[in-house]
This record gives structure tokens, sequence and C-alpha cells, in this order.
């Protein structure tokens, strides 16, 4: 089966920190088809008995179905290394943090050393970063320089805002 390129988008909670302190290279994932394929499927039979309209998630439900009908068209050149078109990444965006925390991929290419790692080359880390009230908590791939080449965030806090009467 082919491979899927992935790179993961900036997460916009990073937003909020000081880009010098906080820096994610973030590396290109060759994605494993069989777990991604499995990762959209489960997601569309946990949403099935859903009211998608209602929560807003008619559009992502569409994207996902879409995604896994393209997944399912792919050969089986093992060699081939498909780029999803735009319309797909939004559904990969979906899964992907799992896939990679689980270590389903194949390979990954870290953009600021440019060496190719193996998934169990990878280490990963739980870590949680905080400036001006906000910490964020989750678990961090690097590569054998230390570069971050992934983050997932597993939990946002903010501080409460005090309103005054």
């Amino acid at each position: 089966m082919p491979l899927i390129r992935y790179q993961s988008p900036d997460d916009s909670s990073f937003l909020v920190f000081d880009v010098l302190r906080f820096r994610v290279d973030h590396g290109l994932f060759l994605l494993k088809i069989k777990p991604l394929k499995q990762s959209l499927a489960d997601r569309l039979e946990e949403q099935r008995d859903w009211n998608l309209e209602a929560m807003k998630l008619f559009q992502e439900n569409r994207r996902v179905a879409a995604c896994l009908e393209w997944l399912e068209s792919l050969g089986d050149d093992s060699e081939q290394v498909v780029i999803p078109d735009l319309k797909d990444e939004p559904a990969i965006d979906i899964v992907a943090n799992r896939l990679i925390g689980e270590r389903e991929y194949d390979r990954v290419f870290c953009t600021a050393c440019e060496v190719e790692y193996q998934a169990g080359q990878i280490r990963l880390e739980p870590w949680a970063f905080e400036e001006d009230g906000v910490t964020v908590r989750g678990q961090r791939s690097l590569c054998r320089q230390e570069h971050i080449i992934h983050v997932q965030t597993d939990e946002l806090d903010v501080a409460e805002i005090e309103f005054e009467d």
C-alpha cells in the first residue's frame, strides 16, 4: 500500500506563546494507509447516530467520508508516496495526531536536521508549557537531534477571568 505524506499544521493554541521559546520543526510523516483508513472509519462510526447538523459536524463528516473513499481508491504500489489534495487534509488532521502518537507511520523526515527516521527512532515524551496563565499539556515527538517534529495537545488550561461587578 502507498504511504500518505502528512505534515501537521501549526496548532492555533500555540499562537499565544513566544515562538522563539516554543518551536516546532514540523516533520514530514509518511502515514500508513491501513491505520489511517481505520481511524477515519472509526470516526464515521462514532458519529453515525449523532445529529451532525445540530452539532455543526455535517461538513466534517462529509470530508471524512470523502477522504476514506479516496484512500480506498488508491492502488497497492507500496513504493508510492501520495500527497493528499487540500480537500483531504482537514480529514487527515482529525486523526493524524493520535496515529503519530502511537507511531502508526512508516518514517518521518525532520525538516530541521534534514534526516529521515524510522518510527522506532523517534522519542516520545510528555510535556507541558505555560505562559501568561495558559498551560498546554500533551506529548511531543523528538528526532535523534532533539528537534521537536510533532506536538500533540491533550489538554489546554486557561486561567479564569474575573469580571468586576
